[in-house]
Parts: C-alpha cells; structure tokens; sequence
C-alpha cells in the first residue's frame, strides 16, 4: 500500500503531536483568522481550484468553544461556498495539549445545488513550544438525512509571532478524494 502526499503528513502529524515540549503555553481556542486556501478534488478526475477562507472561534468558559467559518472557491461550473458553525467540548490532557470534541453544521452551496450536513471530530490541540501550536483531529462528516458520508482528518499548525499573531497551515482531507488546504493569518483574543 503506497500512501500519497496527504496522508504521510496527517501521519507525521500524528506522531509529532504526541510529543509535547516541557515550557509550551496552554492552546488558544479564542480567535480570528483567514487566508488563501486551495480545493484538490480527486473523486471525478484531478482538479485544484483556489478561494480563500476566514473563520473564528471563540471560548465559552474553560470548556466549550464556539466555531465558525466561510470558505469560497472560484471552480468551473461557478462558485463553491462552505459554510460550517460548531460547538466544542475540550478537557486537559497535560497542561500542554487538550483532547476535543466538536460537533457542527456544515452548508455546501454550488452553482446548481446546496447541501446541508452535520459532522463531528475528535482531536488533540498542543501547544508544542512557545512558538507553535498544532491539531490534529479525525472525524465523520454526514448529508442532512444522516445516510451518507465521509471519513475525515485534518491537521493545523501555527506559527506564533507573538501571543496574539501567528501564521496557520491547514489541511483537512475527506477520506483523501476532497481535500482543503489552508495558509493564512489568526489573530487570538
């Protein structure tokens, strides 16, 4: 079995994700953030399109978090629009890394077609260093009627230029046939 691109680095994330440096700060889980993003489709022949992307995410107390994002990409039948809001539950590994739980509304809306669907994710958010912060997270995205749908992994990574600015990587694969990558900016609060 051969394994591409994406799915040796969702692995190398997994692997690096449980290594945890000793002075890391706590993850952040209040922000905003956005960028320029890319769509692989692989499920009907190879096509990359690119769009951009903005999101937040904001703490409810010490264990929720509500989240939310926008994403738009320019493909050739028109304009592909995510949508997706969430609720989070996140409990303390280690004073590092935090064990997640999220479950969310996703809206997809084409040229010719919307889609309405549910999902929910179970993750790990490590502050690696004093410089950067990961996630990695695995999950199960499903239609509106809860009879179809797809496996789910993604990673982050960000790069802190302080406490409030860092640059973010993302990328998010629907059982390796769709996949969103990600770079941008996210401001914490």
């Amino acid at each position: 079995m051969t394994l591409n691109f994406t799915q040796r680095l969702l692995a190398a994330a997994l692997l690096v994700s449980a290594s945890i440096a000793a002075q890391a700060q706590s993850p952040s889980y209040s922000y905003i953030e956005g960028g320029f993003s890319l769509i692989n489709v692989d499920a009907a022949g190879s096509s990359t399109d690119t769009g951009y992307f903005a999101g937040l995410s904001t703490a409810m107390g010490d264990a929720f978090y509500l989240t939310a994002s926008y994403e738009e990409y320019d493909v050739e039948r028109g304009d592909l629009n995510l949508f997706k809001a969430g609720l989070g539950f996140r409990t303390e590994v280690n004073s590092q890394t935090d064990l997640n739980f999220e479950l969310g509304y996703d809206r997809l809306e084409t040229g010719f077609d919307d889609f309405d669907g549910f999902r929910g994710t179970v993750g790990l958010r490590s502050a690696m260093s004093q410089r950067f912060q990961s996630r990695v997270y695995a999950g199960y995205s499903t239609d509106d009627d809860l009879g179809d749908g797809d496996f789910l992994l993604g990673l982050e990574g960000n790069l802190l230029f302080n406490d409030r600015v860092a640059m973010t990587f993302q990328a998010e694969s629907f059982e390796f046939d769709v996949n969103f990558y990600r770079i941008g900016f996210r401001f914490m609060y």
